[in-house]
């Protein structure tokens, strides 16, 4: 009176149906984990990237120093009016 026996290696439908979709879910769990593998790639390189550049920036203020000056260039005129030159 209890479980009927099944040759071994024999499976439920319902158990055969679960463990495909149990496959189904390990696939997509290892391409959502080799998308996320590129992704952190391509951001630790592009960290580094900004890193490289911010110092490169610094050491180039630094060279510069104060011999650095900034200029203003006017505005072109426009056919508005008269260009201000009050500042």
């Amino acid at each position: 009176m209890g479980r009927q026996s099944r040759p071994a290696g024999a499976s439920h439908p319902g158990e055969v149906q679960r463990d495909e979709t149990i496959a189904d879910l390990r696939k997509q769990l290892r391409e959502a984990k080799a998308q996320v593998t590129e992704a952190q790639g391509k951001l630790d390189a592009l960290a580094a990237v900004t890193a490289n550049l911010y110092h490169e920036n610094i050491a180039l203020k630094k060279k510069l120093g104060s011999s650095r000056r900034l200029a203003s260039i006017p505005a072109p005129a426009t056919e508005h009016g008269p260009v201000r030159t009050d500042g």
